[in-house]
């Protein structure tokens, strides 16, 4: 054995470089890469999980606005009314009723509440797309 060896040093010398070689690579094929692989699949996963709450989120948050909005619109409508009505039951007309429009005089104010609803809806869509 022991001339074998000194005989053939070179030889074994490469066949061990060789098997050290073969087992660094199998390792990192068998191993160490498909856990890369799955740290990466797990982190893009986490990504887009994260993407779809926050754009879930967003839709939310422009649904919330929008109806905020609307709500303005309504309550400073009904505020109006209220005013109007007043004034009419103070002119002697206990039977006016709000119409879904207002008109006539009242048109200037119809209309800026209309104009800051969609403002309003507009700066909603900006935000929040």
């Amino acid at each position: 054995m022991e001339h074998f060896i000194k005989a053939n040093w070179f030889k074994v010398g490469v066949l061990l470089l060789v098997l050290i070689a073969a087992s660094s690579v199998s390792y990192y094929y068998l191993v160490s890469k498909p856990e890369q692989d799955k740290a990466v699949l797990q982190q893009q996963t986490s990504t887009q999980d994260q993407a779809q709450a926050q754009a879930t989120a967003q839709a939310q948050q422009l649904q919330d606005c929008v109806a905020n909005a609307k709500q303005d619109f309504a309550n400073s409508y009904a505020n109006l009314c209220t005013f109007y009505q007043t004034n009419q039951n103070q002119l002697g007309n206990p039977n006016w009723q709000c119409p879904l429009k207002l008109y006539g005089s009242q048109l200037p104010a119809y209309q800026t509440m209309v104009k800051q609803e969609e403002d309003a809806i507009s700066l909603c869509s900006i935000l929040y797309k």
